[in-house]
């Protein structure tokens, strides 16, 4: 897999339209500010990461970085594909356990069972914490990177390696 690095908004925005485009509804964001970069003056103090990850000249993944905002990754077909554009962005990166996470309450961490498929609302008999429930899944990945981090990670550089990675 190979990380193309634009220096020119209109140039990625030509090259990623298409790709994205195909699942429009999911990726309008990224869309949207591919956009407004083609039509805006560049900012020497502010340049803007853009990037495609191509496997055998098909992109699998994009990412948008307009600083000071977070990465923006948009339709990415490969986990190793998010871990280059990382190593480039010096982000941290993990992949964490989605097991069970419908059964696990968010808010306290006691296990609350198995549920059927109709049950939409996650609901926590110990602390009463009450969620959509694939709200309340997203939030326990969101507390098992956060454990897994231990601390926030700041950006910095890597020289080479994932920043925030221990060795």
């Amino acid at each position: 897999m190979d990380v193309t690095r634009f220096d020119n908004a209109k140039e990625y925005y030509q090259t990623v339209k298409g790709y994205l485009s195909q699942d429009e509804a999911k990726n309008c964001l990224p869309l949207g500010v591919a956009g407004v970069l083609c039509n805006s003056q560049p900012d020497d103090l502010y340049q803007p990461y853009l990037a495609t990850v191509e496997n055998n000249r098909e992109i699998v993944a994009t990412a948008i970085q307009t600083p000071p905002r977070r990465l923006l990754l948009a339709k990415s077909k490969s986990l190793e594909a998010i871990k280059l554009i990382a190593e480039n962005t010096d982000t941290y990166f993990a992949k964490v356990d989605k097991d069970y996470t419908s059964q696990i309450c968010p808010n306290c961490g006691t296990h609350t069972g198995k549920k059927d498929l109709s049950v939409r609302v996650h609901s926590c008999n110990e602390c009463g914490y009450t969620q959509n429930r694939d709200v309340a899944a997203s939030e326990v990945i969101r507390n098992r990177g956060l454990e897994a981090v231990g601390t926030t990670v700041c950006k910095q550089p890597s020289y080479g390696g994932l920043a925030g990675a221990s060795a």
